[in-house]
């Protein structure tokens, strides 16, 4: 994994068999990284939808709040959803 950190340990850094590495693991067995794109955008737009009319203009947004949200909204498909992740930092990023 490039990048900052490292979830190469965790749940959330497993790839789908079959998916080539591309996929996340998911309930779905989605291997197809633009079917997995079109899965989450979906869903992102129903939770979108949801959220307008439960969300109040003055309401404080946070951390619960969005794991939460993450939960509703991948929560079919990822175990991980809405849990804090595990990530390691890489050593050789400064």
């Amino acid at each position: 994994m490039t990048g900052r950190y490292d979830a190469s340990g965790s749940t959330e850094g497993r790839f789908q068999p079959g998916s080539d590495n591309r996929v996340l693991v998911n309930k779905l067995a989605v291997t197809d990284p633009a079917q997995m794109h079109e899965v989450e955008l979906s869903l992102l737009q129903q939770l979108t939808l949801a959220l307008l009319d439960e969300v109040a203009e003055d309401q404080r947004l946070t951390a619960p709040a969005l794991c939460e949200w993450h939960r509703r909204w991948l929560g079919n498909v990822y175990d991980w959803a809405g849990c804090y992740r595990s990530l390691s930092k890489q050593l050789d990023e400064p």
